[in-house]
């Protein structure tokens, strides 16, 4: 004899295949809107502020030439050539760059870096900085080769 809840209970029914597919489509596309919306809360849009400074670069700054022409004098013939740049943080990038046949670098190093670079930050220290700096360049590159 049937329960009170079984006797109310409707006969059960069955989906056609076009309404199972249908309900199929229709999941499908809720699951592929619930990932957007997902993918956009997971990251949030930046500003335009923020794009800005994910996107700046150093400003290159010609090199005064009186501190070309100490780099040259104290380092000499390794030298190829300095560069200059200013990071928008503020300050004074001072690199030298060094001619293969003179380097001291290790392999690893060329390998990434595709060239000898030695920099230092100058800040308020001027021709005096570089000078220092270009001493402690000619010094190091009196050691063996670091090359293997």
């Amino acid at each position: 004899m049937p329960t009170k809840n079984q006797a109310k209970q409707a006969p059960a029914q069955y989906a056609t295949k076009e309404e199972f597919n249908e309900l199929v489509g229709l999941l499908s596309k809720m699951n592929d809107k619930m990932d957007a919306v997902s993918a956009k809360a997971a990251t949030p849009a930046e500003t335009k502020e923020a794009e800005s400074v994910r996107k700046a670069k150093p400003d290159s700054a010609p090199v005064p030439e009186s501190w070309d022409e100490a780099a040259r004098e104290i380092i000499g013939e390794a030298l190829d050539h300095v560069e200059m740049l200013q990071p928008r943080g503020g300050g004074t990038l001072f690199t030298v760059i060094i001619k293969p046949e003179f380097s001291n670098a290790g392999k690893e190093y060329l390998e990434r870096h595709k060239a000898d670079r030695r920099t230092k930050e100058i800040g308020s220290e001027g021709i005096g900085g570089v000078e220092a700096w270009c001493k402690l360049v000619k010094q190091n590159l009196k050691r063996p080769s670091e090359r293997r």
